[in-house]
């Protein structure tokens, strides 16, 4: 039962990183338009954005949101408005808005799903001291990316 287990939430991952490569291709290929996905919820709203390969993730909360509002999933993928493309070009590659949010390429989530799906594989079958060091080290080198770029 663990393998089935094991085997599912692999290839949940697999499957998700190829979605996360396939949407960063998209966006790159087509930075005339924006996708746009929220979920409100009583707290708050989350949002992501998708444009030029680069993802935007923020959380308003219920303060700064209106009054009235429907609670649940909300997607739009629409042009993008005259004059907007050329501020949004100048995105950082990573790192926070004034907003809460945060920035980052699409490939980056694609690498950690990626990356966890490999690891769910490996998990137990081969651990050892090695194992450890190499996610270890591919865990540092993830963190550090950010700060390099």
């Amino acid at each position: 039962m663990g393998k089935l287990i094991r085997y599912a939430l692999a290839t949940f991952c697999f499957v998700a990183s190829f979605g996360w490569l396939a949407l960063w291709g998209w966006s790159v290929s087509d930075k005339s338009r924006d996708f746009m996905v929220s979920y409100n919820s009583e707290g708050g709203a989350y949002h992501g954005q998708l444009f030029n390969g680069q993802l935007h993730a923020y959380f308003a909360p219920k303060l700064m949101m209106w009054d009235e509002y429907v609670v649940g999933w909300f997607a739009d993928s629409r042009p993008s408005p005259e004059g907007i493309v050329d501020r949004r070009l100048e995105w950082p590659l990573f790192g926070p808005d004034n907003r809460g949010g945060y920035f980052f390429p699409a490939w980056y989530a694609s690498l950690i799903f990626a990356l966890a799906g490999v690891g769910v594989i490996r998990f137990r079958r081969q651990f050892s001291i090695r194992s450890a060091l190499i996610v270890f080290a591919v865990v540092a080198a993830l963190l550090a990316m950010p700060l390099t770029l």
